[in-house]
């Protein structure tokens, strides 16, 4: 299901590394499931927008709570578009921590 939806969808861990990128987080930013594990997904963050932006979701990681962040992510082809992003805290059924689940949306047009 959520290779169908047309928006960006991540997991991450306990620890904010990715475990899961639908086929639309493929797609827009050209890496494979391998090149989008772990902490490599910071590296789709505009240079300039990445220590804040990282301080921020790693906090909401340590909380564990809901997070909404935007910042700039670089498509598959070079371009850097503005993206609306919202996630919230998984946690099991004994009641722990699994990790964030989170939607990505590319809002540049809407912004622009």
């Amino acid at each position: 299901m959520a290779d169908a939806v047309p928006a960006l969808i991540w997991q991450n861990d306990a620890d904010g590394r990715s475990v899961f990128v639908n086929r639309s987080f493929r797609d827009y930013t050209g890496l494979t499931d391998a090149e989008a594990s772990g902490e490599r997904w910071q590296s789709l963050v505009h240079p300039d927008e990445a220590e804040a932006y990282s301080a921020d979701y790693f906090r909401a990681v340590r909380d564990r709570t809901d997070w909404h962040g935007r910042n700039r992510m670089r498509r598959r082809d070079g371009v850097w578009c503005t993206f609306d992003h919202y996630a919230s805290p998984l946690f099991g059924v004994d009641g722990a921590y699994l990790g964030h689940v989170g939607v990505s949306v590319d809002v540049t047009d809407r912004r622009r």
